[in-house]
């Protein structure tokens, strides 16, 4: 399997699992550097309303990090 579209596959189960904290209230962990792919995949793909949401997530869950 080409390591693209393996790429592309995690990506949007990352997404799916982000979506689904959001919209099911379901529990997952995202750790800041997974906040930041979350982000920048959105931004990526012209979501900028998702990325900003999962931007004030993190914030919220990382007051202090950069």
């Amino acid at each position: 399997m080409p390591e693209g579209f393996r790429k592309r596959e995690e990506e949007k189960e990352l997404l799916k699992r982000f979506e689904d904290h959001l919209h099911h209230r379901e529990f997952h962990f995202f750790d800041e550097d997974t906040y930041e792919e979350i982000i920048q995949l959105y931004i990526d793909a012209g979501k900028t309303k998702k990325a900003i949401k999962a931007g004030e997530l993190a914030l919220e869950q990382y007051p202090y990090s950069l």
